[in-house]
């Protein structure tokens, strides 16, 4: 447990800072259907139903919208939580990157992939955003 806060502290602290300074950033783009009006839909009808209504259906798996409004019932349905819930999956994906750069780059290197993951303005902005491509993201990392 030591060495997991040793090597990835800073890493948690910095992407807490962030998610604490985008808190009240609003639902973008293709988000407002995939994170807002799924969820919204399974969070007023209380989970009665797996498949969404055809005018609110996209086509993509619901399983987003399913636990961003899981979320919204335990710790309250607010812009706040929408976003806290992306912050497992961002550190999910700096810790994978990380034991990616262990294995291929030796102990000394090994934090060169997470901090270019971090410094990337695309996983940045996929992580700042209530997004399902940042579950997909740090899914491809494991």
């Amino acid at each position: 447990m030591y060495r997991l806060f040793k090597d990835y502290g800073l890493f948690s602290i910095f992407t807490l800072g962030c998610f604490y300074v985008i808190q009240s950033h609003e639902l973008f783009w293709d988000t407002v259907q995939l994170a807002g009006k799924h969820a919204h839909w399974y969070y007023e009808t209380h989970f009665q139903y797996l498949l969404l209504p055809e005018q609110i259906d996209s086509g993509h798996p619901p399983f987003f919208g399913i636990y961003l409004a899981l979320m919204w019932k335990l710790f309250g349905k607010s812009l706040f939580v929408s976003h806290f819930a992306i912050f497992p999956f961002t550190l999910w994906s700096i810790y994978s990157s990380g034991e990616i750069g262990k294995f291929f780059l030796g102990r000394p290197f090994w934090i060169v992939l997470p901090l270019f993951l971090i410094l990337d303005p695309t996983f940045a902005a996929q992580n700042v955003l209530v997004s399902p491509d940042a579950v997909l993201i740090a899914l491809f990392f494991s």
